[in-house]
């Protein structure tokens, strides 16, 4: 009886040890941000037709993680908790005509995007929505939302480590139903990837 309890033991120990082992493993494959993260942000009136913002970067090892996807982000804060009080968010499509432009022997090129409802409809075979107006406008579509702020993709953006980047974003026509909402766009590493 007492070897079996020994051998009942062991196992039991084993067991523990390869659980404590693979959960190790599953935290080692999380895709770490980078020492010091790529994180810009510029306020945006959406109130307007014609608002440009520009972000001008570099990439590197120090601020770059090439496992990590990195977003152009529409942030609009929250007037209130109460869901009552707020836009609805879901039925607001709001347009950007946008370019990325890659430093590439003594020039730029330009690097194509594209939205959510491109994409989808490009890997789907789908046609894009009716109020989709524009192949050459790229529509915010939202993520997220927390307490204070909704977050809204516009495009990934297809970067590598060690480059220059121009990035230009404008709004294309007004969007009236956020013209008292603060608004901003954020470059930086999606924070729904790698963790």
């Amino acid at each position: 009886m007492v070897l079996i309890m020994l051998g009942i033991h062991r196992w039991l120990r084993a067991g523990l040890f390869l659980t404590l082992v693979g959960a190790l493993g599953a935290c080692g494959g999380r895709v770490s941000d980078a020492a010091e993260p790529l994180d810009l942000v510029k306020p945006i009136n959406l109130a307007e037709s014609g608002q440009a913002v520009r972000f001008e970067f570099e990439t590197n090892a120090r601020n770059f993680h090439p496992g990590r996807p990195y977003v152009l982000d529409l942030e609009v804060q929250r007037h209130g908790p109460e869901p009552d009080s707020e836009q609805d968010m879901d039925g607001v499509h709001i347009p950007f005509e946008l370019s990325l432009q890659r430093w590439v022997a003594g020039a730029w090129q330009d690097v194509a995007t594209s939205d959510f409802y491109q994409a989808r409809a490009r890997n789907l075979g789908e046609p894009l929505p009716e109020w989709h107006a524009s192949a050459d406008w790229r529509y915010a579509q939202q993520v997220s939302m927390d307490a204070s702020r909704y977050r809204l993709s516009i495009v990934t953006l297809p970067m590598e480590t060690d480059a220059r980047y121009h990035l230009n974003v404008r709004t294309v026509q007004p969007t009236a139903a956020l013209q008292h909402y603060p608004a901003q766009l954020r470059v930086h590493a999606d924070p729904l990837s790698g963790k």
